[in-house]
Order: C-alpha cells, then sequence, then structure tokens
C-alpha cells in the first residue's frame, strides 16, 4: 500500500514539474497549423515586395529544428495544462509600414486553433479576412484586435458572427470612409460586447445609432473621427449604454457642452474629451459622477469657474482641464481629492494665483501642469502649495512669472522627480542641489534671472539628464568638468549666459549630444579637435562668443543630419500618463487607474524647442520640424584661416553661418556639394577669389550672403536660385516678434523707400497682418496691434503683388480649436515694379513641415490689349467737350431710334478719345504739368522773394494745381471705389499704385483645372473657361407643362385695374429724364463706360 502511495505521489511530482517545465509540447495539428500560417505570411510579404526576399525574422523560429514545441515559439501562448495555443500576436509582421494595394488573409487559417481566446492581427494593412464568419466556431475567442489596417464597411457583416467577442479594437480602419453608414448591412450585434474601440475611422453622427450598443458595454472609444454638432443629440443612444465605464469622444468636433444624458452614466469611470471644440462653463453635473477616476476636458473652450462641487470627486486619479478659457484662482478644491496624481491645468487664465489656505494634497502627486496660467505669485507660495509632496514625477511651472529665490526644494524634496520645467519666470538666484535626482531626465531653467557659477558636481547630481536648456540667465564662471559624466545627454542650451574660458576637452565624452547652443556668452580661445568626435550633432551654434583659431577640418566627421541621424534626434519625448492601449475587457475596471510604474500610459509631455539663427533670422524650432533641421553657426566670432574645403563633407546640413570673423582665401568650390542647403552666410571676412560658379547648382538656396569680402570676377550665372539674388530687386524681411523692434523696422522701410530708384519688391515673414480678417484662431486682433504695420505700407508707397494659393500663410499646426492660421508673409512691391513686371505674381505653396507658406514669385507672358472706354468727368468741364459731342450727334444715322443712339454713342467713343490726347485732357498728365509749373515758379520765388509777378502767378498756380488735384483725387476714389483714401495726402504715389495693382488684379494670370493641372499660357487659360461653360450649359430640353398646371397655383390675389393700366402705359421722355437725373454722377447705367454725368450735360443733344 505504501508503494502505491508512493508511486502515485511520485507519479503526480512527475506531472507538476512535466508542466511547469513544459515538456509535453503543443498539439501536432496546432503545429502543422501555425507553419502553414507563416507560409501565407510568407507569400503575401513576397509577392508585396516582387523578389524572393527570405521572410521577416521574428517568424523565423517558427519551425526551426531547436524549436519543435510550438509553444515556446515567438507570439505564440497556449494553456499551461492542456498545451493548446489560446494566444496569437500576428501583429505587425510585414517589413512595410504602409501597405497601398490590397492584403487578403484566409481567416480560416485560425480555425484548427479550437481554444484560442486572444487574436492580434493589428499594424498589417490587411483589407479583407476571407471567411471571418467561420470564426464562430472559436467559442472562446473573445479578444480580437484588426486596428490600423485598412478594412472597411464590408467587414461589419462577418464581425457580428462572432457572438462570444468582449473585445473588438477597430481602430485605424475605413470603416466609415467620411461617410455616415453608408455600406453597412445592417448593425453591430455583439451581446457580450465590452470594449469597442473605433477610433479615427472618419465616422460622423450617424455611427451611433449604428452601434447598437449592448448593454453589456463598458468602454467604447469614438475618438479623432468627424463627429460635429451637439452630443445631445444623441440622447437615447447614451441612455443604453448604462453600464459604460469608460468612453473617448475626443478630437472631435462638437459643439456646445456635455449633455445631461452623458452625465447621467453613473457607472462612468473614465471621461475623454480632449480637443472637441466644447464650451460653456464645465458643467456642475459632473459632481455627480461618483465614480469617476479620470477626466480629460483638455485643449476645449471651457469657461469660467470651477464648479465647487469637484470637492466631491474624491475618487479622481487623473484631471486633465488644460488649455480652456478657465479664470480665476486656482482653488484648494483640489485638496479634497485623496486620490489625485495626476493634475494639469496648463493654459488657462488663472490669474488669481494659489489658494493657498491648505496644501495640495494630503496623498501625493506624480504629474503636475501649471503652465502659462499667469499666476504671477512668490516662489513661496508655490511652497506652500507643494511642500508636502514628495512624489512628483513631472512638473511644468513655466510662463508664471513667478519669482523669488531658485526652488531647490522641489528637485530635493522629490527625488523621483524626471521632468522639471520653469522656464520664462523671474527666478533668482542660484542653482544648488545636494542630493542626487538620479532620475532627472529634462531640466529647463531657460529665460529667468538664474544667477552665479554652476556647482561643480552639477553633472554627478544629475547625471540621468537628457535635456538641459539653462540659456537666458546671468550665469558665470566656466564649465564645471562634471559636466562630461552626463553620457546620455542629447540637447545643451547654455546660450545667452556669461560663461568665460574655453570649450573644454571633456565634450568630446558627451557622444549622445544632438544639439549644443553656447551662444552668446564670453567663451575664447580654439575650437577643442575633441568636438568633432560629436558625430551625432545636428546643430551646432557657437556664434556671438569671442572664439578664435581655425575652424577645424574634422567637422567633417559631424553628421548632421547624414545617414538619418536628425530623424530620430528630437523625437517627441513621452511621459506615463492616463490613457490606454491594447486592452482587454477584464482590465476595464482598471484602465484609467493612474500608474506612472506602467508602460500602458502615455501622454505628449512638451516638445523640446532649440533656438536657432537660420536665412538671416533667429527662430525657434520645436516638434517634427526638428527632425528636419541641420546647421552651423559660428558667426561673430575672431575665427582665422581658410574655410575647410571639408565643409563640402556635410551634405544634409541646411544652414551654413560663417559670417563676422576674419576668415580669409577663396571660397571653396566643394561647397556645391552641399546639395541641401536652405541658407549661407559668409558676409563680412576678408575672402578673396571669385564666387565660385558651382554654387549656383545649389537648388535648395534662398538665402546667400557674401558682402563685404574682398571678392573679385564675375558674379556666377544667373541660373536656378542664384536668378534671384538680385540686390537691386528685393529685400527680404524678417520682422520680430517684439512689437517694438517691428516698430523700428517699420521705420527703416519707410526711410529706405525714399532712397529707391529701382523696381522694389519686399518680401518675406512680417510678422503682422493688414486686417483682422487675415487671422484664424488665437486671440482677439486689437486695431493697435496693426495700425503700425498700415501705416508703413501706405507711406512706403508699398502694395500686395497680384497672388493666388493659400490665403493663410502660417499655421501653428494645432489639431482642433487650438488651431491658428494668418497671413503674416507677403509680398509688397512698389509702383516701379508694377510698371517694370506688369505680368508678374506670387503664389503662396503649402508650408509642408514647415510653419510658413514658401512664396513663388512668377512672370507670366501678356498680350496687351486696349483698354475699355472709361468716361472721365473733369472732361465736361473743357470748353470745347459739347461741340465734340454735337458734332456726332449731327451726322445721320439710318436706323431706328434706339440703334441709332447705341451706333452714335459707340462711335462718340473713338472721337473723344482723340479730342482728349491731342487737347492734353487726359488729368494725370495736366496734374503733373500743374505740379511742375508751381515747383518751378516757387523756385525762383527763393532767389526773388519779393517779385509781385511770381507772387501772383505762384497763387494762380496753386489754385490750379490744387483745383486740378482735386479732381484727380475724386476720380481716383471713383475709379477704386475704396473707404481708405481718406488715409494720408491726396494723390500720392500710394493711390496710384492701389489703381494699378487692381488692374493687374482683374487679369487671370493662371487657373488650375478640374483634372489639376495648372494653366498659365493665355490661349489656354481662354479655351479652358470656353470648355469650363460649356460644360455648365449643358444640353437643350422639353419642358412639359401639365395641362392643369396653371389651375393648380395658388393665387391669393391680383392687381387692380388702375396699377395694371400704369403698367401697360409707355414710358415717357420725361420719366427717363427723371430716372437718369436721380442717378450720382458717377454712376453707369450701362457696361458702355459713360456715366450718368455724360448724359445730364448732354442732355440737350442726346436727350
Amino acid at each position: 500500500m505504501k508503494n502505491y502511495y508512493l508511486v502515485t505521489l511520485c507519479l503526480w511530482v512527475f506531472i507538476v514539474l512535466c508542466n511547469h517545465n513544459k515538456c509535453f509540447g503543443c498539439l501536432e495539428k496546432e503545429k502543422i497549423a501555425l507553419l502553414e500560417l507563416k507560409n501565407e505570411l510568407l507569400k503575401l510579404e513576397n509577392s508585396a515586395r516582387k523578389s524572393n526576399q527570405d521572410y521577416y525574422d521574428n517568424l523565423s523560429i517558427w519551425g526551426d529544428e531547436n524549436g519543435n514545441d510550438c509553444c515556446a515559439w515567438e507570439r505564440v501562448q497556449c494553456n499551461n495544462t492542456t498545451r493548446q495555443v489560446v494566444q496569437l500576436s500576428i501583429d505587425n509582421v510585414f517589413l512595410d509600414d504602409f501597405f497601398e494595394e490590397d492584403r487578403c488573409l484566409n481567416a480560416s487559417l485560425f480555425l484548427p486553433f479550437e481554444e484560442l481566446q486572444h487574436l492580434d492581427l493589428s499594424y498589417n494593412s490587411f483589407t479583407e479576412l476571407k471567411g471571418l464568419d467561420s470564426l464562430s466556431k472559436l467559442e472562446k475567442l473573445h479578444f480580437l484586435d484588426l486596428s490600423w489596417n485598412n478594412f472597411n464597411s464590408s467587414i461589419i457583416p462577418s464581425l457580428s458572427a462572432l457572438a462570444s467577442l468582449k473585445t473588438l479594437n477597430l481602430s485605424y480602419n475605413r470603416i466609415c470612409d467620411g461617410s455616415l453608414t453608408q455600406g453597412f448591412n445592417g448593425s453591430l450585434k455583439l451581446q457580450k460586447l465590452e470594449v469597442l474601440d473605433l477610433s479615427y475611422n472618419n465616422c460622423n453622427n450617424g455611427i451611433l445609432p449604428f452601434l447598437n450598443a449592448p448593454e453589456s458595454l463598458k468602454m467604447l472609444d469614438l475618438s479623432g473621427n468627424f463627429m460635429d454638432g451637439s452630443l445631445s443629440e444623441f440622447s437615447q443612444d447614451w441612455k443604453n449604454m448604462s453600464k459604460l465605464e469608460v468612453l473617448y469622444l475626443g478630437y472631435n468636433n462638437f459643439s456646445r457642452g456635455i449633455p445631461q444624458s452623458i452625465l447621467a452614466l453613473n457607472s462612468l469611470q473614465g471621461l475623454s474629451l480632449p480637443q472637441s471644440n466644447l464650451n460653456g462653463p464645465i458643467p456642475s453635473g459632473l459632481c455627480e459622477l461618483k465614480n469617476l477616476k479620470d477626466l480629460d476636458l483638455s485643449e476645449n473652450k471651457f469657461d469660467g469657474i470651477l464648479p465647487p462641487c469637484f470637492k466631491n470627486l474624491t475618487s479622481l486619479t487623473g484631471v486633465d482641464l488644460s488649455y480652456n478659457r478657465l479664470y480665476g484662482n486656482i482653488p484648494s478644491l483640489f485638496s479634497k481629492m485623496k486620490s489625485l496624481e495626476f493634475l494639469s491645468l496648463g493654459g488657462n487664465r488663472f490669474n488669481g494665483g494659489l489658494d493657498i489656505t491648505s496644501p495640495l494634497l494630503s496623498n501625493q502627486l506624480k504629474f503636475l501642469d501649471l503652465s502659462n496660467c499667469n499666476l504671477n505669485i512668490s516662489i513661496i507660495n508655490v511652497f506652500k502649495f507643494l511642500h508636502n509632496q514628495y512624489d512628483l514625477r513631472f512638473v511644468d511651472l513655466s510662463h508664471n512669472n513667478l519669482h523669488g529665490s531658485f526652488p531647490n526644494w522641489l528637485i530635493e524634496n522629490n527625488k523621483r522627480l524626471e521632468f522639471l520645467v520653469l522656464k520664462n519666470n523671474s527666478l533668482t538666484g542660484s542653482i544648488q542641489l545636494h542630493v542626487n535626482v538620479s532620475l532627472l531626465s529634462k531640466f529647463d531653467v531657460s529665460k529667468n534671472h538664474i544667477e552665479g557659477k554652476l556647482q561643480t558636481d552639477i553633472g554627478v547630481v544629475l547625471s540621468k539628464l537628457r535635456h538641459l536648456n539653462l540659456s537666458k540667465n546671468n550665469i558665470e564662471g566656466t564649465l564645471p568638468t562634471s559636466l562630461g559624466n552626463i553620457k546620455n545627454l542629447n540637447d545643451l542650451d547654455l546660450s545667452r549666459n556669461s560663461l568665460e574660458g574655453n570649450i573644454p576637452r571633456w565634450f568630446g565624452f558627451l557622444r549622445n549630444l544632438r544639439a549644443v547652443l553656447l551662444k552668446g556668452n564670453h567663451l575664447r580661445g580654439s575650437i577643442p579637435h575633441q568636438m568633432c568626435q560629436l558625430t551625432k550633432i545636428s546643430i551646432l551654434d557657437l556664434s556671438h562668443n569671442t572664439l578664435s583659431g581655425s575652424i577645424p577640418p574634422c567637422f567633417s566627421n559631424i553628421t548632421f543630419g547624414k545617414n538619418g541621424s536628425v530623424d530620430h534626434a528630437f523625437d517627441i519625448e513621452e511621459y506615463e500618463g492616463f490613457g490606454s492601449s491594447n486592452l482587454e475587457y477584464i482590465d476595464v475596471i482598471s484602465i484609467w487607474n493612474f500608474d506612472l510604474d506602467s508602460n500602458m500610459y502615455s501622454i505628449y509631455s512638451e516638445q523640446e524647442e532649440v533656438e536657432f539663427m537660420t536665412k538671416s533670422r533667429s527662430g525657434s524650432y520645436k516638434g517634427d520640424i526638428l527632425k528636419f533641421m541641420a546647421g552651423m553657426d559660428l558667426s561673430y566670432n575672431y575665427f582665422t584661416g581658410n574655410i575647410p574645403s571639408e565643409l563640402g563633407m556635410l551634405t544634409t546640413i541646411r544652414a551654413l553661418n560663417l559670417s563676422y570673423n576674419r576668415l580669409t582665401g577663396s571660397i571653396p568650390n566643394t561647397l556645391s556639394n552641399l546639395n541641401q542647403l536652405e541658407s549661407m552666410d559668409l558676409s563680412y571676412n576678408s575672402l578673396t577669389g571669385e564666387i565660385p560658379s558651382e554654387l549656383s547648382d545649389i537648388y535648395t538656396l534662398s538665402v546667400f550672403s557674401v558682402a563685404y569680402n574682398n571678392l573679385t570676377g564675375r558674379i556666377p550665372d544667373m541660373k536656378a536660385q542664384f536668378n534671384t539674388f538680385d540686390e537691386r530687386s528685393y529685400e527680404v524681411i524678417y520682422a520680430s516678434n517684439d512689437p517694438a523692434r517691428r516698430l523700428s523696422l517699420w521705420n527703416d522701410l519707410v526711410d529706405v523707400s525714399g532712397g529707391v530708384t529701382y523696381p522694389w519688391c519686399v518680401l518675406g515673414d512680417f510678422n503682422n497682418i493688414l486686417a483682422a480678417s487675415e487671422k484664424v484662431g488665437g486671440d482677439f486682433v486689437h486695431p493697435n496691434q496693426i495700425q503700425p504695420f498700415i501705416d508703413c505700407v501706405q507711406q512706403a508707397g508699398l502694395t500686395d503683388l497680384n497672388y493666388s494659393g493659400f490665403q493663410y500663410t502660417w499655421a501653428n499646426n494645432f489639431v482642433g480649436p487650438g488651431r491658428i492660421m494668418t497671413k503674416i508673409d507677403r509680398c509688397l512691391i512698389d509702383s516701379a515694379w508694377l510698371f517694370s513686371h506688369p505680368t508678374s505674381s506670387a503664389e503662396f505653396l503649402p508650408h509642408g513641415v514647415s510653419y510658413h507658406s514658401p512664396i513663388l514669385v512668377s512672370w507670366h507672358d501678356h498680350h496687351s490689349k486696349a483698354r475699355p472706354f472709361r468716361f472721365t468727368n473733369h472732361w465736361i468741364q473743357h470748353k470745347d467737350f459739347k461741340s465734340v459731342v454735337d458734332s456726332m450727334w449731327d451726322e445721320v444715322i439710318y436706323a431706328d431710334p434706339m440703334n441709332a443712339l447705341s451706333l452714335k454713342l459707340k462711335k462718340l467713343k473713338e472721337r473723344l478719345r482723340i479730342w482728349a490726347k491731342s487737347n492734353g485732357t487726359f488729368l494725370q498728365k495736366r496734374v503733373l504739368e500743374a505740379k511742375s509749373e508751381l515747383f518751378i515758379l516757387q523756385d525762383q520765388i527763393q532767389s526773388q522773394p519779393y517779385d509781385a509777378t511770381l507772387a501772383a502767378q505762384e497763387r494762380l498756380a496753386m489754385k490750379k494745381y490744387g483745383t486740378l488735384a482735386r479732381a484727380e483725387l475724386d476720380d481716383l476714389q471713383k475709379k477704386s471705389d475704396c473707404m481708405w483714401l481718406k488715409f494720408g495726402d491726396r494723390c500720392t504715389s500710394y493711390y496710384h499704385n492701389v489703381i494699378k495693382e487692381r488692374r493687374n488684379m482683374s487679369w487671370i494670370w493662371s487657373i488650375t483645372t478640374t483634372e489639376g493641372n495648372k494653366l498659365s499660357q493665355q490661349k489656354e487659360v481662354c479655351a479652358e473657361f470656353v470648355k469650363n461653360y460649356k460644360g455648365l450649359m449643358g444640353t437643350s430640353a422639353t419642358t412639359n407643362i401639365p395641362d392643369n398646371f396653371y389651375e393648380q397655383l395658388d393665387i391669393n390675389g391680383v392687381i387692380s385695374d388702375s396699377f395694371a393700366t400704369e403698367l401697360e402705359a409707355e414710358v415717357t421722355e420725361e420719366e427717363i429724364k427723371c430716372a437718369l437725373f436721380s442717378m450720382g454722377d458717377y454712376k453707369a447705367p450701362g457696361p458702355d463706360g459713360y456715366r450718368a454725368s455724360f448724359f445730364k450735360q448732354c442732355w440737350n443733344i442726346v436727350g
């Protein structure tokens, strides 16, 4: 008996150990099915690549000799007891990111896996799953992820057959393709469904009724679609989701506020509505959601103060109300939220500061964003607000005008701090940390008043930094040696301080640096060759120092974006916050629980920003644009020697500035290899020789300056971009963001305009607009903000060149209601340009990855034609005018009275033209002659001030000039029909420019056809117009009117007999005269060019 128990015990131990070590292996039929699945995927991959290339390595272990147990294969998970496959992760298995053609997989390949519960097919660009409905046989399949594919609405009926599904992810597909429910064959019928993700599918409001949401639904994601209007329209649909716990509706275009039907969902634990164009006060109804754990209403238009009842939401763990229009002070009600870990209130209008009657929280925050809140308080108050916080990971208090000493305590109290952003405040004192902050990755205290020296061990206490920005402070002394210990440092910005000494050699240890900005300090000496070891750098700015020596030829070792190194140099930092990713139905209850130690949650923290001079202007580059920026600025130093020819190896650099140095020798021909260069400034050196003709092959070059050197020889052939570099033709403008500095530029432009004797074109970024209508989004534009620019344009005699393309030339590229677009880029010209280049025009192109639209100036073929006749009112004042009309009317024309009148008026046009030209009655010419006559007399009076005869002649000349000038002004007002003539002096060049501009704008230089082809030849343009209108005219057709049509008309009344008699009576001559004489002199009764004044003055002749 003992042996029996012993054998049984050993058998159970063997089974347990064998099970633990998976010695049974997987089922043979499932192993064969996996290999068949692999072969099908391999066929799809090879057919896409049209080659016999080996399949992607992540499935190479499937079928390997050493991998007989398929349960041990990657992407496969088996039940530990039955050894049957329960989970397959076939996501992202193809080499291509986006596949444009059809990619179809047979879903029956998964039928052998009878115990399959979890299937992930995301990120594969599948367009069809044949036989998907057959998976209904897999009764345990509860999780299906089909996100990031190309499925459309045709997949819905098959999905409805999978009755066991509890989690379905269809995000980032084409389920709706911009329509409501077009193509859907019935509603989605999954009665056990608990998690449904339909985000980013181009769906609009019609998707809600289609869902026919089951009562079991706990999480719904419809974010990133085209839903608009009021959410209250679907009150009944929300009521059907009574068990809903998490609702994502962000990144849509709703209006009004949050409807009561959503606020009545008492089970809600997570509500996300960011960037949804919601407005009004935050509803107090939110306070009734007692189970709410996470709330995201960021980037909307909510205004007012927070409801006091918010303090009742004690279960909240995450709150994001950033970038709304909330005001008042930041209330202490958050202190009641004992579970709160994430708080983001940045970008509001809390001008009341902080309510510091009590500490912020009794528990520990992990994320705090109060940036751009206009707090304007002392750092002491911040201490009272945060002194009990010891577990902060992310803190952003930037742009708040905080004043007082730098809060060293904030870092020392929170040893797990990872992000600290305090830029653009008024903090003083020095940075002195006494504890190691080993996790701090981003440290930005730029634009403050920090002073003193950097502590010697800063590289030890902040050893894990990736981003260090202390620019625009008053830091002095030398760079501490310990900075060389921060091995993972990506960008270092110490610009605009008072640092001194040499650039240390230990820079060579910082091999991960992407951006080094030391501009505007007092650094001296030569550049150490160790800097050449920083091969990953994309932006290097050492300008405005006192560096000397030669430029190291080994700079050619630096990639400046070569081999794609820039692509990941400034990737957007992610900070773990609240959100969801790849969630199963069992996670619904906890998906919004804020867990910073989990990789499930991520939100955008803050884009890295680098200020760098390029194209003769300083600008801030941040976000995606940094991935494309590469430049080197060594200007305003004392570098000597030749420009190294090796710099020609920096083939991906976009900006090179060596100006204001003491460089000698010739410009290397190798610089022509910089085929992506957009800006090259070699001015203010002592360079000699010729400008290499090869430079004209750099087609991307938009700014090129070699001024103030000792160059000789001819200028390179004016081809490609060099054809635009004509110093006498244009000025490139960049107006500062500072209104005071812009005003200085406006004054300079007016001064320059007085001495310009050639055609003048001023184009670029003016950082201002000419009318409030030239801005969409953002704050209201006050007239005082734009009036100086308007005055500058008028006084300089400038006007917009005829343009086409984008109306708004700058955009901040935000998504949703935070987007701002303005027309701050212009192409302005003077009258000489308009006269010399009448066929020129500007086109504002799409801005691509930039924030600004490029300006393309073009010249068109133009064949002049005779101007249409236009009667000028001052002609009637001439003594011979009526005799010309009378002579025409004396001629006998044999025709009926109406045709005779028409023919006489037509013939009279030519006679009046000849008469006006021969008698000098062209008004503008007469004004100029009178003005010249007056100026000659006034010049003579300067030498003969007491000559009575000259004085009398001057008085007559002034009267004559004044009369003609008033007549010209009156004529111009009527020609242009514009209210703006009240500005400035009468008859200045500005008015004539506008008249010319309007004539120029009336000419159609180019059009784009419905097929997208651009036509600029006049014959092509005319032919396209004829073709278009022929198509609009259509074909003739007959209309059959029913016999009883008039009987069916509902006519409520008829006119009286006397009124009918008046309508039928002939029009009398007196009525015609009365109607004509009631018109203004400058009005035209018809399109023949004659004004009413002509007929009034000549009524006794033509009437």
